[in-house]
């Protein structure tokens, strides 16, 4: 089997080959050629799998933007200028932004009134024809009457009017104060307050405010929707440009299309996927390289004497407990604990005497305490748990009477640590080391499990 074959697992064969598949479809994309072909008779087929673009041009016709009130030929051709060529257009638009175009083409424009073209514009839009001449025969030279505010009648107008404020244009532009005043010199009295609501309502209005501008000219609300009409359908024979991907079955020489094509994306996400879908299993711990058992670790390769039969290796305490060995000639101490707890359970007097016996007799020699812990729990959690055990055994073995000063706690490289189970794993080693490095490798001599 392949995997034998190269002594690793076939999960790691499998994530591999997958982030390559990935790695080798985001290549093709980036560096690959793309093929783009343009021709003016293509059949559908020749466009699958492929991104394609199909440009037509076709001529429209403006609608007659003269028919709004105020708008005459030139104003039509400034609107044609900037774009604007369609009554919904205009009727998107607020007085304040046809002042803009008409500001553009210059002082001769300066005398329009815009005011009411939004909402003409609307009513042309949505085909309320009958409504749209009834506004055209209320405005007056493209300017609003007096009579369409609310609570102004044709007496109140004409009191308006004499003090030259005959238009809503000229109210909106009014004081209250200075309105009134002139009223009561002319002998009339209109209240500075209802002068105020005259002067809002007007500026409402300038300001395009289409619901206000409906009430003004006494419209019905739907006006602002499409015109319900009758319908009717109709069937031709048309030919033009394509707007249709049926219509390039056998190819129409007045029309020009563009497909581009490149390498697709699926290997990319194939790869990434089963990728992300591997990883997640061996997070869940389900499917992993990493088995307990089966693990291959080149560093913990025991090297047996020939000379002498080695003894197997004592399995580990299920709970708290110690095991007392020789590594490579060298005593070794190994302190097990309970799940999460990192309290020394056992007496370590007896079996840390062979540890300061070679102390005594080897004066460069040092121990190293390292702490480990199993995989479950959070990782902030382990790091500490680790180091508070590693912390309590040298503390015992000080207790023990070994020098504080020939003991070091080392963090081990990975703190989870290398046993078949769980419980193999909760532990303090306590080894001798030689000029700073710990021995590695030796025969197991003898256990003391407890």
């Amino acid at each position: 089997m392949l995997s034998s074959a190269f002594s690793v697992g076939l999960w790691t064969i499998l994530f591999w080959i997958l982030i390559g598949l990935a790695i080798g479809g985001l290549l093709a994309r980036l560096f690959g050629s793309t093929q783009t072909s343009t021709a003016t008779a293509l059949g559908v087929a020749d466009f699958e799998g492929k991104t394609t673009t199909i440009r037509t041009e076709t001529t429209h016709l403006a609608d007659q933007l003269e028919a709004i009130e105020g708008v005459g030929p030139q104003i039509a051709e400034l609107f044609h200028k900037n774009g604007v060529h369609r009554f919904a257009q205009i009727a998107a638009m607020s007085p304040a932004d046809i002042e803009k175009i008409l500001a553009s083409g210059g002082s001769a424009f300066a005398i329009a009134q815009p005011f009411t073209w939004p909402f003409q514009a609307k009513l042309l839009e949505n085909g309320w024809i009958a409504e749209y001449l009834e506004v055209g025969q209320k405005l007056k030279a493209g300017r609003l009457p007096l009579t369409g505010l609310a609570g102004v009648g044709e007496a109140t107008a004409e009191r308006l009017s004499s003090v030259d404020t005959g238009s809503v244009q000229s109210l909106a532009a009014a004081d209250p104060a200075a309105l009134a005043a002139k009223l009561a010199a002319s002998g009339d009295a209109i209240s500075e307050s209802r002068l105020a609501g005259f002067i809002a309502e007007a500026q409402k209005l300038l300001a395009g405010d289409m619901a206000g501008l409906i009430a003004f000219f006494g419209l019905p609300a739907g006006v602002l929707s499409t015109r319900a009409t009758a319908s009717y359908k109709q069937t031709q024979d048309v030919s033009g440009p394509i707007v249709s991907a049926k219509s390039l079955v056998g190819g129409l020489p007045a029309a020009t299309a563009t497909a581009t094509g490149g390498a697709p994306w699926w290997p990319v996400w194939l790869g990434l996927g089963g990728a992300a879908i591997l990883a997640l299993l061996c997070l869940l711990r389900i499917w992993c390289p990493v088995q307990p058992g089966t693990t291959i670790d080149v560093r913990k390769t025991v090297i047996v004497n020939p000379a002498v039969e080695a003894e197997p290796e004592p399995a580990a305490p299920t709970g708290s407990g110690l095991i007392s060995r020789l590594l490579d000639g060298k005593p070794l101490l190994i302190v097990y604990f309970e799940t999460a707890k990192s309290d020394v359970a056992n007496e370590l007097t007896a079996e840390s005497a062979k540890l300061k016996a070679y102390l005594d007799t080897h004066a460069d020699s040092r121990l190293s305490v390292s702490g480990y812990v199993d995989p479950r729990g959070d990782a902030a959690f382990n790091e500490k748990l680790a180091r508070d055990r590693a912390t309590k055994v040298r503390d015992a073995l000080v207790a023990a009477g070994i020098g504080a000063d020939r003991i070091d706690l080392d963090k081990p490289a990975d703190i989870v640590g290398d046993g078949a189970t769980l419980s193999a794993e909760r532990k303090v080693e306590v080894k001798i080391k030689e000029g700073g490095v710990v021995a590695e490798g030796g025969d197991v001599t003898r256990t003391a499990a407890q």
